[in-house]
């Protein structure tokens, strides 16, 4: 591959020289290879003609830049030619994600996961995809699965006198530093819902946490203080329904290979 073609010379030269450094290091081969990769997924003049081009053009200099940081932290050692499968897929399917810095860090871990021999073996190339699915508070739940894998999870639902009952609200998932209202409660509902439906995560009510204290929070909460107050009447019952959510096999492997400790915005 000659030089020339490694400087990306089609591309405007503010982005080429953002990605100039993957060309010399780690090696000339793997710069190069990446380079023609983000010239194939991002290059010609069209992106850049949008109306947002600016904004698009600063994110991927970011982009590249984050990538470029993560293959220089790999040993040496550890180092291989990017697999075209899971890193073009990845390029791909990231330029539908350009706006959220939270969903290029994890496409920027799993192009540089591909690129470790340590780490290769956790790489699925379905994890491309999963990303793109994902939205960036969705990136902000798995956080918590990052640091913990199985936590206790609930649905608030009422009982009637027949002992027939239906659900007020479902998936309770109560992290730290969330608001306690039924507005942000029910946009994690959506989030732990949309990563069951990708398989990261998985519920059951069959099995939960035998702390005493582990459903504290969902039984102080203003959220169920409302719903007690509105729908308790006429011996009616509103309790909670105890459950477990955790990560899945893949959801561990897709953990460790893409979502960071943080996410530093």
């Amino acid at each position: 591959m000659s030089e020339k073609h490694n400087s990306l010379i089609d591309l405007p030269k503010s982005v080429d020289n953002a990605i100039q450094n993957l060309t010399d290091k780690p090696t000339q081969t793997i710069g190069g290879i990446l380079s023609d990769m983000f010239y194939l997924v991002f290059g010609g003049a069209s992106y850049y003609a949008e109306k947002k081009h600016i904004t698009h053009e600063h994110k991927l200099n970011l982009y590249k830049s984050k990538l470029e940081k993560n293959i220089e932290k790999i040993p040496s050692q550890n180092l291989r030619e990017p697999n075209l499968q899971t890193t073009g897929q990845a390029l791909e399917d990231s330029k539908f994600c350009i706006e959220s810095n939270e969903l290029i860090d994890m496409f920027v871990n799993l192009i540089s996961s591909s690129m470790d021999s340590s780490k290769i073996s956790s790489v699925h190339p379905s994890f491309s995809l999963i990303i793109k699915q994902m939205s960036s508070f969705d990136a902000h739940i798995l956080l918590y699965f990052k640091k913990q894998p199985s936590y206790p999870i609930c649905n608030y639902q009422l009982k009637y006198p027949d002992d027939s009952y239906r659900i007020l609200m479902q998936s309770v998932f109560m992290p730290s530093q969330m608001e306690d209202n039924q507005l942000t409660l029910n946009k994690i509902s959506l989030s732990i819902s949309a990563l069951c439906h990708l398989g990261i995560l998985e519920i059951t009510y069959s099995r939960w946490s035998p702390e005493p204290l582990a459903f504290s929070i969902f039984e102080n909460s203003n959220t169920y203080k409302l719903l007690k107050d509105k729908y308790e009447k006429d011996k009616n019952i509103v309790y909670i329904q105890k459950g477990d959510i955790c990560l899945t096999n893949l959801g561990h492997s897709f953990c460790n290979t893409c979502v960071p400790n943080n996410f530093n915005n």
